[in-house]
């Protein structure tokens, strides 16, 4: 068995029946003749080997006491997990997404290893699509970067045979197998006294980098904890999910970057502000300060591939309540930049994870208390809306002999805050996933619709003063 780590082991024991803690994404392709639904699954099958732990499942620890284990899957099989599905009528993209939206709103069996990949045909114009999702514990956004390596590949199959040579499946690594309940309570033995040395071990570090932040704090106008507004996705999370997907151009994008000094996250995140600033005028419920993204960043050293959860997040402005695009841009520029100043302040002090601290029985607790006794949709707004960004290849991909057209990748929403957006740049196009509570958000086609004017008004003003 291979011990779980913290960091992965928190997704796990927090996740409750409405707060979903899997990942993924909608994945179009635009099918070659030699595509098909057995190759697709050759390909996974031939390349598991390399994510071993895309076959282990988990063996959690009574009570709750200790962390969860990995173990090796016996009736493994990858056909499981690939599921073939037709897309409903019409079959164009509100079809597929609505089909998405239903994927993700069902939880990933934990009697199994944690990740489905469904095939789904019928799309207009003879397309295809891979809607595929696995469990936060299995690793975080450059994971799922890592995982996309594998399925992927960088030409199409060059032998016209319908039926090409396949490589012999590697053997992943094994975990070892399952141990009884009462070996895994034994190595739980005075969870007590651990739980006391972890708390306090964690607080201590919590202290210490309390202290190296103040600083930076004081240098800059850093957005705290709580002062979000509340809108009508703030609220108390449901089971059901919706999903939208939208892209715009890189070029637009970069064209912007590069005239106002910026990064390309902060005009992306100026453009999700300008679409949030749409729909909220459109519903009459803009508030006069602005709406607060959840900005996750990767902790990860230079060249760590490694798969897991490597990510802390950071609190931003949108800048929703600012009228003018630029001035919205430039305010969502500095708000970046002081949230990357405490990012360094971070990392120069890192600490073990919650999850390396408690056990996760109080984990579990804490979230399903929140989440069943109403504190959720009573509590403060820590933000509004999580906006990831995760670079992808400037390069054309292929799954099976087809060529990848777009990414849309999706992640979970957080608690009491029904609404996550996540990008990824591919080729020509930066990919937009709406995730969100389908009864908090119940039209995200409405935030889809003002992705292109948010950034057209960018680029017409750059052309202007240019």
């Amino acid at each position: 068995m291979k011990r779980m780590a913290g960091s992965d082991a928190v997704f796990l024991s927090a996740e409750t029946p409405t707060w979903h803690q899997h990942v993924g994404g909608i994945v179009l392709l635009d099918p070659s003749v030699n595509f098909s639904f057995d190759r697709i699954v050759d390909v996974v099958r031939s390349r598991i080997g390399a994510l071993p732990r895309f076959t282990y499942k988990v063996k959690e620890t009574p009570l709750g006491l200790d962390r969860p284990v990995w173990v090796d899957c016996p009736t493994f099989d990858v056909e499981d997990h690939m599921i073939r599905a037709a897309c409903p009528r019409p079959g164009d993209l509100s079809a597929l997404c609505e089909m998405a939206g239903r994927i993700f709103s069902q939880q990933l069996d934990r009697r199994r290893p944690l990740w489905q990949i469904w095939v789904v045909e019928g799309l207009e114009d003879d397309g295809v699509a891979l809607i595929a999702k696995w469990h936060h514990a299995l690793g975080d956004g450059a994971s799922g970067m890592a995982i996309a390596e594998l399925l992927f590949d960088l030409e199409p199959e060059a032998s016209p045979n319908p039926e090409p040579a396949i490589p012999e499946p590697a053997i992943p690594e094994p975990a070892g197998e399952a141990p009884s309940d009462i070996e895994l309570l034994g190595r739980a033995f005075w969870p007590p006294a651990r739980t006391v040395r972890g708390i306090s071990r964690y607080a201590t570090q919590q202290l210490r980098r309390a202290g190296s932040v103040v600083p930076v704090l004081r240098e800059n106008d850093v957005v705290g904890p709580m002062s979000a507004p509340k809108v009508s996705w703030n609220g108390t999370l449901g089971p059901r999910r919706a999903v939208a997907v939208g892209s715009v151009p890189l070029g637009d994008v970069k064209r912007v970057k590069e005239h106002y000094d910026v990064k390309v996250n902060d005009v992306m995140i100026a453009v999700i502000g300008g679409a949030l600033r749409r729909y909220l005028i459109a519903h009459d419920e803009l508030p006069d300060v602005p709406l607060v993204a959840g900005m996750p960043f990767s902790t990860r050293d230079d060249g760590d591939a490694e798969i897991g959860n490597k990510v802390s997040a950071a609190l931003v402005s949108t800048a929703t309540h600012v009228d003018d695009p630029v001035e919205r841009l430039k305010a969502v520029h500095e708000s970046t930049t002081a949230a990357k100043s405490l990012q360094r302040a971070l990392r120069s002090r890192q600490i073990d994870s919650i999850g390396e601290a408690v056990p996760p029985a109080l984990v579990t607790m804490a979230s399903r208390t929140i989440t069943s006794t109403g504190l959720e949709g009573a509590m403060p707004a820590n933000g509004n809306v999580i906006v990831s960004n995760v670079p992808g290849p400037p390069f054309p991909l292929y799954a099976g002999g087809a060529r990848v057209k777009a990414i849309h990748p999706m992640a979970p929403i957080m608690m009491g805050g029904g609404l996550n957006a996540t990008l990824v740049s591919y080729v020509d196009d930066v990919h937009i996933g709406f995730l969100c509570d389908a009864d908090l958000v119940p039209d995200p086609w409405e935030l889809v619709a003002g992705l292109e004017p948010s950034l057209q008004e960018l680029v017409e003003a750059a052309t202007a003063r240019r």
